[in-house]
């Protein structure tokens, strides 16, 4: 199942947020919501995931990044941008981590920096281990 329901039954919430079978979506909706991500990656790695609904491409790579949750969620905290409901939101992770807006797009921060920063078909959960394998 996804963050949004795609003909599927829709994702349970949690009380951090959103949930797929153990991958742990935490949405995005204000400004500081993406300011506490940053500070965040103080201390693990930080997935900012901007995502349109209205996307094709977008719905394949998060059903990638879900299909991989027991290998991806342990890396870090993943953040979930709608771009479409909260365009804001995405406007702002574009200017205060300077980097151009794409989507879908996946950004990985670590200590408040950008560590790696993908769009469209160059996201996917393969892509991310491979990233941060050691």
């Amino acid at each position: 199942m996804s963050i949004f329901n795609f003909g599927r039954k829709s994702s349970p919430k949690t009380e951090t947020g959103w949930s797929d079978g153990g991958f742990p979506w935490q949405p995005l909706h204000t400004e500081f919501a993406v300011d506490q991500a940053r500070t965040a990656s103080n201390e693990s790695y930080v997935f900012l995931f901007k995502h349109s609904t209205r996307c094709i491409i977008s719905k394949m790579v998060l059903r990638d990044l879900e299909a991989h949750a027991a290998a991806l969620s342990p890396l870090g905290q993943w953040y979930f941008n709608d771009l479409i409901a909260d365009r804001h939101v995405s406007n702002h992770i574009a200017q205060s981590l300077s980097v151009r807006h794409e989507s879908p797009q996946l950004i990985i921060l670590r200590d408040q920096k950008v560590f790696w920063n993908g769009a469209h078909q160059g996201v996917s959960a393969d892509q991310v281990i491979n990233l941060l394998r050691h």
